[in-house]
């Protein structure tokens, strides 16, 4: 059940919409951050977006898993 549920999540048309999610997030944070100023700046970004990612994909296998167990 798992398994089937990962598969859905990252098929293509669920990693596009991550990625798009994602690249909205990389757009919000340019605009209020200097990314020249410094590396840590950079590398705080980077780690948020990955996490992101990862929270992102855990609350929707969460919820695929919470519609099965529902039905």
């Amino acid at each position: 059940m798992i398994n089937e549920t990962f598969k859905k999540i990252l098929s293509l048309n669920g990693v596009s919409i991550l990625i798009g999610i994602i690249g909205g997030v990389v757009g919000l944070l340019s605009i209020f951050i200097d990314w020249n100023w410094t590396i840590s700046i950079k590398w705080l970004a980077a780690s948020i977006i990955f996490f992101s990612f990862l929270l992102l994909i855990s609350i929707l296998v969460v919820f695929e898993l919470y519609k099965k167990n529902k039905q």
